[in-house]
């Protein structure tokens, strides 16, 4: 028998169970009013003693108390368990991201107040709190550099890519940028689940410099399957030595955004980066249900441990303060 709305639903398996209290009481009722009670001869002075309090309370107190506790008794026999249902939303975004860790995303040109901080750094932050934002939302983790690694595919536990992206660290991947292989690895990821979009966010601060799949055929399958990328360039103008222009190919990202119906965005700030990883808000969403997380709780244990409580107190003032007899 459930009863309840929204979130939680109460249920009793045995509803049939909760008649037996009122019966019993009632019954017990009737057998004491039906009984008969012996002739009390000369009883006729007593009836003009006052009864003390403990005498006017202790018929109601015991009745209540000894009522209570079957009453319980028979809630507990009936057992009832709550179902409580955590209600996901009908529509969730997809998204890989798939970050460069290659050796130059060690460079110390982000500014945070008064101090640099890496490029790495900056995006570990404005990730994390992306995460903490993005509590409706199915969210995978590539990380590349000479190769393309996994780390995690699509999931709603933020949590673990939080804990991920705060453990990596540059390098891990390789000395190089396979920006191709980045991709590709985050659009085979992305096609693991229904839904009706999907999208990667691809961030690199170099050019594509190694690894076997061409970033352009990447964004070619990427298009034929459905899969939006964003692409973001970071860093400033000429920070290395004898070069000029921006450090990453920002023609290729453009390009590659432009080919599967995404958006291209560069940063050289952590504020700038922030307000990129901001408009992902704007992503096509997907009408995939997440499943419902179901937890039932039983309440057996705590109903019959109140009657069993009731009773011995009940018990032990019919035999102490609210005894019969001085």
């Amino acid at each position: 028998m459930p009863f309840g709305t929204g979130r939680i639903i109460v249920t009793i398996d045995h509803p049939w169970v909760l008649l037996l209290g009122p019966l019993i009481v009632t019954l017990a009722m009737m057998r004491r009013g039906a009984s008969p009670h012996a002739p009390t001869p000369h009883a006729g002075p007593l009836a003009t003693i006052t009864p003390s309090l403990r005498l006017k309370i202790r018929r109601p107190v015991l009745f209540l108390g000894f009522t209570g506790s079957l009453l319980l008794l028979s809630l507990a026999a009936s057992r009832p368990y709550s179902v409580l249902r955590e209600i996901r939303p009908k529509e969730a975004r997809n998204v890989i991201l798939a970050i460069d860790l290659s050796r130059s995303m060690s460079m110390a040109d982000f500014r945070i107040g008064d101090r640099m901080i890496t490029r790495f750094a900056g995006v570990q932050g404005v990730v994390a709190d992306f995460l903490e934002r993005r509590h409706d939302d199915r969210i995978g983790l590539v990380v590349f550099g000479a190769a393309a690694f996994v780390q995690s595919p699509l999931t709603y536990d933020h949590r673990i890519i939080a804990e991920l992206v705060r453990a990596l660290s540059v390098g891990v991947a390789g000395d190089g940028t396979a920006l191709g292989d980045g991709l590709g690895v985050s659009i085979k990821r992305a096609l693991e689940v229904e839904a009706e979009s999907r999208a990667v966010v691809l961030l690199t601060d170099g050019v594509s410099t190694a690894g076997s799949v061409s970033p352009r055929q990447a964004a070619a399958v990427a298009r034929d399957k459905g899969v939006t990328v964003h692409t973001i360039g970071i860093g400033g103008e000429g920070q290395y030595p004898g070069r000029t222009g921006r450090e990453f190919d920002e023609v290729l990202l453009n390009e590659i955004a432009e080919t599967t119906g995404g958006t291209y965005s560069n940063a050289n700030s952590v504020e700038q980066l922030a307000k990129i990883y901001d408009r992902i808000e704007s992503l096509s969403t997907s009408n995939l249900e997440k499943p419902a997380e179901i937890l039932v709780v039983e309440h057996f244990v705590p109903v019959l441990t109140a009657s069993l409580i009731l009773y011995g107190i009940t018990l032990i003032l019919s035999r102490t303060i609210l005894r019969r007899l001085p």
